[in-house]
């Protein structure tokens, strides 16, 4: 996640990387006057989206390792959010399984 955000803010800054979303904009029928905007709010989405999905994931592991069982339930609701869009669902299945959850002293 940290690498795509890196990428895509690279493209970003970089004025080839910028002229080739612009001509992607222009491609798609974008006005002239709505491009920045455009890349904008794609930057802000994006690298956001990524930066706030690494913070979750961080908290999960790093933040909640005291509290086994806190740490378990964050991690199924961040993997329940990623499986939304068809990323986490084998991370999900595997934190449900029974003996990960007697790892953690869920079960």
């Amino acid at each position: 996640m940290l690498i795509q955000a890196t990428q895509v803010l690279a493209s970003f800054l970089s004025p080839s990387g910028r002229a080739q979303l612009i001509a992607e904009l222009s491609r798609a029928g974008v006005a002239a006057s709505m491009r920045p905007w455009f890349l904008t709010v794609y930057l802000i989405v994006f690298i956001g989206g990524f930066l706030v999905a690494a913070a979750l994931h961080g908290a999960a592991f790093y933040g909640l390792r005291r509290y086994r069982r806190w740490g378990w339930i964050s991690a199924v609701v961040v993997a329940a959010l990623w499986s939304l869009l068809i990323v986490g669902i084998p991370v999900l299945l595997r934190l449900v399984d029974r003996n990960v959850r007697q790892a953690f002293g869920v079960d």
